[in-house]
């Protein structure tokens, strides 16, 4: 390790040492115009993919090398714990070359000692101990401080010490899974030399921020609070959030511990894909501004990320470039969940779309579109339990079912009666699974799958029809809203009817029909809940003066929000 550091630092007529002569007025011409034409050029050898690598690496050596030093001008760190490990390796090596003599068969054996366990003897040594010398009033003032120097008490060991920092340098951020601890603290590279100093060591491999596979450098540079939503909530693709509160410090409990750490174990405990942010701060008491704060941290260090909330009437597609997303999750997937069940089956069913003849149910809006619904997927998906469990109770309208949920139905079954069987259930007894266990695997699924961004939900845009010409019509109109209102079918309260063209006539000046805000954020940029949007949408298509547009969204609408 020391040797890459010798590699690594600057030698005499290298480029750095040069650059340091400029900056002190020591540098000739000729040294001056290599270094300007090689700034001008960027450095060729600069252009190397492992560069930022060795850049990585030095800079944490660099770091433990500081903290040593310092370590061995206070307590002689350096010269005693080579000197112990030194001491090991000679006893060793003595060692090998000494006969012992077993007591009860009288054999003379040589007892040898490898590499692996010199190294071992040498890592789990314990640290060397204090030296108690007398300090005479004759010895001069630098023996003095060297004795005062051996007589600190050393709690260390160099040589363990030096194997977390191999590991930590050689840790793969993108590759493997971080653990909850990293991702509370992000600092799953820290070192500790000699029990007291923390040294920070970056990984070899950078870590990627968690989220879309698509998200731009701005969405990243974005504060991560002004982005975050009350109708947003919160996934967790890496651990679950069980695991996260696990890992939480234990002082939480207390009534004058940390007021932030606190915050976060209530937003851990009754965080769902189901709940938004809002419900969240109405569950747990806790203004919406400390609950933002909390998802806001998370997101940060790459626990969770924000999405809008799950709900019956959610409607997914799959994201951009998902077929190479599934190859590459297919088996993080069957080690998830199984490998029963193929990560290709489950997003066909969510992704699927309604027949052209098909009929709409009774009770189902008009308004509805090509795409099924998440309410959909798990009506459909019981109508599959049912005809495998229960086909006489199945009617003529319920036996044509897509052959999507069929197959995914039978997936999901197959995969909770082995996991039943696995867990060492009685081979013989009839293996009974209820619907409920399905559908909670098919929401566990579900869930999995947006974290990781293979599917995507659609959201709904407006966009006026004419927008100078329906301003000037609204402007005209005197007539009450009840009188436009009368056969018209809104599923809202009788007050979502008021004042729909004031409505109408804010969202065209202040450029909200312009097809890049979708229907959750504009009900939470006007203020108006759900059902009263819903009302709104109805009302203005009825009177035909805005499209609905349903698609996949865009980088930069709802104001840069995820």
């Amino acid at each position: 390790m020391f040797s890459v550091i010798v590699a690594l630092l600057p030698v005499e007529g290298s480029l750095e040492q040069k650059k340091k002569e400029k900056v002190n007025g020591n540098a000739r011409p000729d040294d001056c115009q290599v270094i300007d034409h090689v700034s001008d050029e960027n450095t060729r050898e600069f252009r190397s993919q492992n560069f930022p690598v060795i850049r990585r690496i030095h800079l944490s050596l660099s770091r433990l090398c500081a903290v040593l030093e310092r370590e061995e001008l206070r307590c002689m760190y350096m010269s005693r714990q080579v000197s112990m490990l030194l001491e090991i390796g000679a006893l060793a090596s003595f060692q090998n070359n000494v006969e012992t003599t077993d007591e009860c068969h009288g054999k003379k054996e040589n007892v040898k000692f490898d590499e692996f366990e010199k190294v071992e003897l040498m890592i789990t040594a314990k640290p060397p101990e204090s030296l108690k010398l007398d300090i005479s009033s004759e010895d001069d003032a630098n023996n003095r401080r060297m004795y005062r120097r051996y007589a600190i008490p050393l709690h260390g060991n160099l040589a363990s010490e030096l194997v977390d920092v191999y590991f930590a340098l050689a840790r793969n951020d993108v590759v493997l899974r971080s653990s909850p601890s990293s991702l509370l603290t992000g600092r799953d590279g820290i070192i500790y030399i000699n029990m007291h100093i923390a040294v920070n060591i970056e990984a070899a491999s950078k870590r990627h921020r968690q989220g879309s596979i698509n998200a731009p450098e701005l969405m990243l540079s974005r504060d991560t609070i002004s982005t975050l939503r009350p109708y947003h909530t919160i996934l967790f693709p890496n651990v679950s959030a069980n695991e996260l509160v696990c890992n939480l410090s234990p002082t939480i409990s207390c009534t004058d511990g940390d007021l932030s750490q606190r915050s976060l174990h209530k937003v851990l405990i009754v965080c769902d894909p189901f709940k938004s942010l809002l419900d969240i701060s109405l569950e747990t008491a806790l203004p919406l501004s400390t609950v933002i704060g909390a998802a806001a941290s998370l997101v940060d260090s790459g626990a969770c990320v924000p999405v809008p909330v799950i709900h019956s009437q959610t409607r997914f597609a799959c994201q951009n470039g998902a077929i190479a997303v599934m190859s590459s999750l297919k088996l993080d997937f069957s080690q998830e969940f199984s490998h029963i069940c193929p990560i290709y089956v489950v997003v066909s069913a969510l992704t699927a779309k309604r027949k052209p003849e098909s009929k709409i149910r009774h009770g189902e809006p008009r308004h509805k579109g090509p795409h099924m619904t998440f309410g959909d997927v798990i009506r459909y998906c019981r109508l599959a339990y049912k005809a495998l469990f229960h086909s006489e109770e199945m009617t003529e309208n319920d036996a044509d079912l897509p052959c999507e949920f069929k197959i995914l139905t039978e997936y999901l079954v197959a995969t909770l009666s082995a996991n039943h069987m696995s867990s060492g259930q009685n081979h013989k007894d009839d293996i009974v699974v209820s619907f409920q266990s399905v559908e909670g695997l098919l929401i566990s699924m579900t869930t999995w799958l947006r974290s990781h961004s293979v599917i995507i939900e659609l959201k709904d845009y407006y966009v006026a029809i004419n927008r100078a010409k329906k301003t000037t019509e609204i402007e005209k109109k005197n007539e009450p809203v009840s009188a436009m209102m009368e056969n018209v079918e809104i599923r809202s309260s009788p007050y979502a009817y008021e004042d729909m063209d004031s409505i109408l006539r804010e969202c065209i000046n202040q450029n909200y029909l312009d097809g890049d805000v979708s229907s959750q954020a504009l009900a939470w940029r006007l203020g108006i809940s759900a059902r009263r949007m819903e009302a709104f949408r109805d009302y203005c298509v009825k009177e035909n003066k805005l499209h609905v547009v349903t698609r996949i969204p865009c980088i930069s609408d709802d104001w840069y929000a995820p």
